[in-house]
Order: structure tokens, then sequence, then C-alpha cells
């Protein structure tokens, strides 16, 4: 069935509680963490804890605004695998829940630990509980704007997960407006070079260029960032061969053919690619809420993709989604 229906506070309470997997027990004395592997009383959960990359890590309570205080936090953009019903007690930091059912991914807990301090998992913010999820689809639009989003499936190095990744419904929401973690980024274009350098060889490319993966899966990724697909620049979507070959040639890979960026030199590269870089990972949106207004009223494209991301989060049916698209196009 649907999730219920949630209507979207206008503002988050500074209050809120969240829960967060932290790297490290809350310093406060107020502050309240429990062992990962001890949140839920399944006999799956403590095992699968052990055996993933988050085997020491908290499951913290801490409130809203603490959170997107803090510089290495992070928001987690994942595609829910290993999907485990659970009907059992649980430990909850924040003391307001202590049984718990519903259906809880399992694949949020193989998330590498480098680069953030803090975690926001969205199944985990209600400790994967049914009754949670109005709450969490309240908070989630705030936190995707405000807080780093880390997309889970480009840091294994997995160009299949990476690409299958991009027709999830959610998708568009979670990478459309925040900004992007710089180090998942690295390994996009990581997975998107390896990919091309597997289809080319290495040599002249005599195919087509919309039959080159790594270049389409970094443009899917462009078209999804709204200020990056409309930039005023070189249009990033058509520079996504050259991005790769930059990449390339500024971390002196020389398994690939020049052929996009024969005109320039390697600082170029470098400097060219420290700007596509910049802006793709950079939130797409202001702060200030007039300026989203105005922005709104006068760019068409942007108005498509905010209409866009609000059907897809609304459409919970494979079909009714593909209906909904239609009817907004």
């Amino acid at each position: 069935p649907p999730p219920p229906e949630v209507k979207t506070p206008i503002a988050i309470s500074r209050d809120c509680l969240l829960r967060v997997v932290t790297a490290a027990p809350h310093p406060r004395a107020g502050g309240a963490s429990v062992p990962l592997g001890e949140v839920l009383k399944h006999p799956g959960w403590a095992e699968a804890v052990a055996a993933s990359p988050l085997k020491d890590h908290f499951l913290t309570a801490m409130t809203y605004d603490e959170l997107v205080s803090i510089e290495r936090a992070r928001v987690l953009s994942y595609r829910a695998d290993n999907i485990v019903d659970v009907h059992c007690d649980a430990v909850d930091p924040a003391g307001e829940i202590d049984h718990v059912s519903g259906a809880a991914p399992f694949s949020v807990l193989n998330t590498p630990p480098d680069g953030w301090s803090h975690l926001w998992i969205d199944a985990l913010d209600g400790i994967f509980d049914e009754s949670q999820r109005p709450k969490t689809l309240g908070i989630t639009p705030h936190l995707l704007l405000h807080v780093t989003v880390l997309p889970q499936y480009w840091l294994n190095g997995d160009f299949a997960a990476a690409n299958q990744a991009m027709s999830r419904a959610w998708i568009h929401q979670e990478l459309a407006y925040g900004r992007l973690d710089h180090g998942a980024l690295h390994k996009l274009f990581q997975i998107c070079l390896a990919k091309h350098k597997e289809q080319t060889a290495g040599k002249i490319w005599k195919g087509t260029r919309a039959e080159l993966e790594g270049p389409r899966l970094l443009s899917r990724v462009v078209g999804k960032r709204c200020r990056a697909a409309m930039s005023d620049a070189d249009d990033m979507v058509e520079s996504a061969w050259s991005a790769i070959e930059w990449f390339a040639r500024a971390n002196k890979d020389t398994g690939i053919a020049v052929e996009a960026t024969g005109e320039e030199t390697d600082d170029e590269c470098v400097m060219l690619l420290g700007d596509y870089v910049k802006a793709l990972g950079a939130r797409q949106l202001s702060e200030t809420v007039e300026r989203n207004v105005d922005a709104l009223t006068n760019n068409a494209a942007l108005a498509f993709s905010v209409v866009k991301s609000y059907a897809n989060t609304k459409m919970f049916d494979p079909a009714e989604m593909y209906v909904s698209s239609l009817g907004v196009v």
C-alpha cells in the first residue's frame, strides 16, 4: 500500500529530534547514543551490523538544529535493497520507541564511513517503524536542501549500481537541489572513467557519442541538477565526455585516448575540471525563499524540475509515476 499522505511543514522546529548514525557517541551529557548493533532486537540485525562498514558506529539522538550545523554531516541517498520485515523490540536513543514494525532496508549498512561524522538515513530516523514515516517524509525535503547529500551508489565503484539508481522514483528529489559530497563526486568520475576506458579500450572511439556509457551516466546526473543543467557556461551535459577526459588527465591516467580535449593543456584540464565539479556539487537553490520564488516564476525549466520532483515523490507505484510524468509534460 502507498505510504500515508503527509503535509510537509513550512518550517522545521529547531528542537525536532532526529536519529542519526554517528562515528562516536554524543559528546554532551544530555545526549543519548546506542551502539548501532543494539538498536534492533532482531536476530539478523546485530550480525548484519557487525559485518558492515558501520560496525563501530552509533545511533544518536540530536536536534535538527544540531545536525544542520555540523560540517561533516551528510544525508544518505541510497537504493533500498536486502529488505527485511522487522517486528521486534528496539532500543531508541531518543527514548520514544520501544517496539518497531516495518520494512528494514539492511543495504543502508553498506556505506563506507569515510568523509562524514554524522549520517542521517531516512529509514533509521524512525528505526524502520512504519508509523514514523509521516514525520520522516516531512523532514526529508528540508534536510536534502540544508545538509550535504551522500549518494551511496557512487561509493563502491559499481557502474551498474550507479546507473540503476538513476531510475529510482525518488532520485530526482534527492539529487536535484542540495549539495553533493565532494568525495562521492570523485567516486562518480572514477566509475565513469573506468567504464569509458573499458568501452573504448583506450583507443579513439569509432561509434557515436550517444553510445558512450560513461559520459551518458555523468550527463544523467548533470541533468538532475537544475542549475548545472541550465548553466550559462558551456553546456555541462554536452561537456560530460570532456569532463571525463579532464578527470583522467588531471589524475595522470594515460589509459584513455584524448579526443574531446585535444586542444587543452593539462593545466587547463585541471582548472576546467575544478569548475565543473564545483558547479555540479554546489547547492542548486538559494537560502532565500524570495529568490527561489522569483526564480520559479521566471525560469520555466526550474519550475518544471520542481513539479517533476513533487510528482515523483507523490507517485509510489511505477505505473502511477509513468502516467504522472506524462501529465506533467
